[in-house]
């Protein structure tokens, strides 16, 4: 138990940026645990905490590790039970790299699903060792990390694992999609009629050739890690006119949804592909898509998803082993009221900022709905108007030809 008397899990990342593989692994890490350890209160801790710069901020709750606006290593070892680490390597700068080792506090240190980048060498490959020495568990993706990490030097005995992308559905409720993606197409992101394919690259990407391999499909592109991803979406709207894309600050709600409600996904973001088949949604990378003869795109090139009950198994038992981790028997009555008073305010918050952002959607639905129906009152109207002409017309033709009829009658008297 921590110094002050009440258990608390940190869970440290890179989630102060709008990698949307950061953004979930702060979502799905931080709720996950909190599921399985109610006793004790979850922090999520970044590098700069809110001094975060990029405009699609959810609103998550996210302390500092910076010594100027957040907790420094002493005060943190007073405080933390247990640091979860749960991070891309390749997402942090050098100096960020201390996060490996849980920051000097004396504190049980577990990694979970760290990622480590091809290409690791010098120094950051020679700090990776050094800082799993300090964990009591190691968890690394299954995405080739865990020869990287050995070829490093790193010790056996760790465990591999899916990103935790594969549980976005639990994080986001079909409603709420529904709702975003109703949004989407209010602003003019989302067709209205087509299911188009969601297209995700960097700016080394050839907008051209990818628009060229898309001619005449409906497609939307979102952007992923920062200005490279915007460039590419803007430059594939230039040269593809069926395409459109997602706002420069769209939020990792409006990212999820887009990529949910696709006909199909084309990438070259794993966590992106992941979301994909967490959804059930066709997929395939960028790569693939590109180097595919043109008589044989799409339809041949595409993963068809396939089932996630073993990955997810996985993830659930990773996170069970570290949620054990955390020392400290379940609190008593009181504290249970306290720390269920203290929760229930904070979902309260967050149900009232999502309730909003529904009623606008669910509101321009709505506006839509009246200029639909006004729309077709002002057709009935125009038609019986019409029919109205058409029979006066028929009127007036029948009395001129019961006129002429008089008038050629009283000339033979």
């Amino acid at each position: 138990m921590s110094a002050t008397g009440a258990g608390a899990i940190g869970v440290w990342g890179g989630f102060g940026t709008d990698v949307l593989g950061a953004q979930l692994r702060l979502r799905v890490v931080v709720s996950e645990l909190a599921r399985r350890r109610p006793d004790l209160t979850v922090r999520a801790f970044a590098p700069f905490g809110a001094q975060r710069p990029f405009p699609a901020d959810a609103g998550e709750p996210l302390e500092s590790l910076d010594d100027v606006f957040g907790a420094r290593a002493r005060e943190l070892a007073a405080t933390l039970d247990l640091v979860v680490v749960s991070v891309d390597v390749g997402d942090l700068a050098d100096e960020q790299m201390r996060l490996l080792t849980g920051a000097g506090a004396p504190v049980r240190l577990a990694w979970h699903a760290v990622g480590i980048p091809d290409g690791l060498s010098g120094p950051r490959a020679a700090a990776l060792p050094k800082a799993g020495a300090h964990a009591d568990r190691i968890s690394l993706l299954d995405d080739g990390s865990a020869t990287r990490w050995t070829t490093a030097g790193g010790a056996p005995g760790f465990a591999e694992t899916p990103h935790p992308a594969l549980l976005t559905p639990r994080m986001f409720a079909p409603a709420l999609l529904a709702a975003r993606l109703e949004f989407l197409r209010a602003i003019g992101a989302w067709p209205r009629a087509a299911q188009p394919i969601v297209v995700q690259a960097g700016a080394e990407t050839s907008a051209e050739a990818l628009a060229t391999a898309l001619a005449g499909r409906p497609a939307v592109a979102i952007a992923d890690a920062g200005a490279g991803g915007n460039a590419f979406a803007d430059a594939l709207v230039a040269h593809l006119r069926s395409a459109r894309r997602l706002p420069a600050d769209a939020g990792t709600e409006d990212r999820i949804a887009a990529i949910a409600a696709a006909t199909a996904v084309i990438a070259t973001s794993p966590v992106v592909r992941d979301v994909a088949r967490a959804f059930g949604v066709p997929h395939t990378s960028i790569d693939a898509f590109l180097s595919t003869p043109p008589t044989a795109r799409l339809e041949h090139v595409l993963v068809t998803p396939t089932s996630i009950t073993d990955d997810v198994r996985r993830l659930d038992d990773d996170l069970d082993a570290i949620a054990a981790l955390a020392p400290g028997p379940a609190p008593g009555p009181l504290a249970w009221s306290e720390l269920a008073a203290a929760r229930a305010a904070l979902e309260a918050r967050g149900r009232r900022l999502a309730a909003e952002r529904v009623a606008m959607a669910d509101a321009v639905r709505a506006d839509r709905e009246r200029v639909v129906a006004l729309e077709r009152q002002v057709a009935e109207l125009e038609a019986a108007y019409k029919d109205v002409r058409n029979l006066e017309v028929v009127r007036l033709r029948v009395a001129l030809g019961d006129l002429r009829t008089r008038l050629h009658l009283r000339r033979k008297r």
